[in-house]
């Protein structure tokens, strides 16, 4: 089907509204409809708007790491519907901010007063494939530039979770309709339960590739601002035509209007702006063709000593540098197991196959999975759970069996879709059973940090009571970007850097709340290492982290230039929540 030519800027036409509308309201205005497991309701003040319905509104990530309450959740139905709450807002002088699928860890996402859920503003739903994928409003592409090939993007609702965009751009089953061909994002993260706005101005990213993090993929974002304003972002030589533009409008004087904005450093401030810019209700991604991946785990007992730790990196890197699209892990046991005097440790490799090329095609069967890598048996999850927290001295055992089963023979040489592949599932399953923490660093300082971590866990285990993980800790490898606040900016220290070293520390939740207190505090003692060491946290992966400017100034030079575009997109601090505030001050 070729792609739609509705009119730009409606994000839904006046008759699929309707349509839509209906369908989630079950053609009864008095009937409360189930949304996000939750009672929702139309809201009477504003159009097209439905609302919470309960008091007092608590909210809560899965992992519990952060707990809220808000005075309204509101869940917009196009963009029209999001400026008038935005407006609202500041009428009331109350904060509200978007938030997506509550996967941070971190408080990035919070809001003092209002919430906006953006899950309602698109039609697709992937138990009906068929019947909405050709509903999703593609008709900002009819305002690209000529030259622009519109087969190469995909302009993606805000609100639409990660797994939605993979099974849009290329259906795994023959009677799903391909729509835009069979395409694919350049790379992604471990999960995708994320909503697509949440994850990319957060700084969330994969390993390797042309593209490593979800921001650098982004081409252009519509973005609702202070003041109810609604702007087109993109670089200066952005995709979208002016006068195509500014023509359409001129022609619908009857729509919000938007600003089209092309400008470098408005731009690369808002890819990675945590909410604080205004809601960003739709972003365009260029994509790549379709292809397969074949997966090899390489697992090492012991040896991952400080001269094998810098060879492995320095080698990862280089290949990296001649490859473009070659996507390179590690993960490793920070402590010795058995008779080996040093860590072991697991590199996997993704590299790029013909579909027909030897190889074993198929789901990964949860193999990746942490916590239920031991078994395909779902609830060994708690089992593994209470093993993992209830000892004096570290689960090497567990750890180690986690990097051992990623090598068995049904594990390697697997191929499948390339999404598929990617998709771990770590932090998915992680989501309500563990917390996590993640730092980047230039690649050339990885070796050293690595190895300071490895000899602080080792130090701390050996307190009474001993502090440690319980899960291999990840290493990454990210692109460098220009956005100014992405962990993988290049420019750092007076020097620019072509590739970002990332380390994931995880562990898996006790089932004892004075457990996880306790545990916890290991966070506390290695984030103030990583920030000692001059790192940069991952906006959603972390732990309390005390964030303020001078920090921010240290580790990102052009954050002066993402101040300047805030305070031009929220005049008014409408998105700046108390966390925000504190960051910033």
């Amino acid at each position: 089907m070729p792609i739609d030519t509705m009119d730009p800027g409606r994000e839904h036409d006046q008759a699929f509204f309707q349509e839509f509308e209906l369908d989630i309201l079950d053609k009864e205005e008095d009937i409360p409809i189930k949304t996000n497991m939750l009672e929702a309701k139309k809201f009477g003040p504003i159009p097209n708007v439905l609302v919470l319905d309960m008091q007092p509104i608590s909210i809560a990530n899965p992992s519990e790491t952060w707990k809220t309450s808000a005075e309204q959740y509101f869940f917009p139905l196009n963009v029209g519907a999001v400026v008038n709450l935005v407006k609202s807002a500041e009428a009331n002088h109350k904060k509200i901010r978007g938030i997506g699928q509550r996967h941070s860890f971190s408080e990035v996402c919070l809001s003092d007063d209002y919430f906006i859920d953006l899950s309602k503003t698109h039609p697709y739903k992937d138990k009906r494939h068929n019947q909405t994928v050709g509903k999703i409003d593609q008709s900002a592409l009819s305002l690209l530039k000529d030259e622009e090939e519109v087969k190469n993007y995909f302009d993606v609702p805000g609100g639409m979770q990660v797994f939605m965009i993979n099974k849009i751009l290329c259906p795994d089953k023959e009677r799903h309709e391909a729509r835009f061909g069979r395409r694919r994002m350049y790379n992604m993260g471990g999960a995708d339960v994320q909503s697509f706005a949440g994850a990319l101005s957060t700084g969330t990213h994969g390993s390797g590739g042309i593209h490593s993090a979800y921001h650098d993929m982004v081409r252009s974002i519509l973005l609702v601002a202070g003041e109810g304003k609604v702007y087109r972002i993109e670089p200066s030589k952005g995709i979208t035509d002016k006068v195509k533009h500014n023509r359409f409008y001129e022609e619908n004087p009857d729509l919000d209007k938007v600003e089209l904005i092309q400008d470098d450093d408005k731009f690369y401030a808002v890819l990675v702006s945590f909410g604080c810019f205004g809601v960003i209700y739709s972003a365009i991604i260029e994509t790549r063709p379709m292809s397969y991946l074949k997966k090899k785990n390489d697992y090492f007992s012991g040896g991952w000593d400080e001269a094998t730790i810098k060879t492995t990196i320095l080698d990862i890197v280089d290949s990296l540098r001649k490859s473009e699209e070659i996507f390179h892990y590690v993960q490793f046991n920070p402590y010795p197991f058995g008779k080996n005097e040093h860590p072991s440790y697991l590199t996997r490799t993704l590299t790029l196959v013909k579909k027909e090329d030897e190889g074993v095609v198929g789901k990964d069967n949860n193999v990746q999975k942490w916590p239920t890598c031991f078994t395909d048996i779902p609830w060994i999850a708690g089992v593994i759970q209470l093993a993992a927290n209830h000892r004096l001295s570290p689960p090497r055992r567990i750890i180690e069996t986690v990097l051992r089963r990623q090598h068995r023979k049904k594990n390697n040489d697997r191929q499948d879709l390339a999404y598929k592949i990617w998709n771990a599932g770590a932090s998915s399953q992680l989501l309500n059973m563990g917390t996590g923490i993640e730092f980047a660093f230039p690649v050339n300082e990885a070796p050293a940090i690595i190895n300071l971590v490895i000899e602080h866990l080792q130090q701390s285990a050996e307190l009474s009571p001993g502090y440690y993980v319980n899960g291999p800790i990840a290493v990454r490898f990210v692109r460098a970007s220009k956005a100014f606040l992405a962990p993988n900016q290049a420019k750092f220290k007076g020097t620019e850097h072509d590739w970002w070293c990332y380390m994931e520390i995880v562990r898996l939740n006790s089932n004892n709340p004075e457990d996880d207190e306790k545990e916890l505090e290991i966070y506390e003692h290695l984030q103030k290492i990583l920030r000692w060491m001059g790192g940069r946290p991952h906006w959603g992966l972390n732990f309390h982290f005390p964030f303020n400017l001078e920090y921010l100034q240290s580790i990102y030079p052009d954050i002066d230039r993402w101040l300047a575009a805030k305070a031009f997109f929220d005049p008014n601090k409408t998105f700046e929540s108390k966390a925000i505030q504190s960051w910033l001050s």
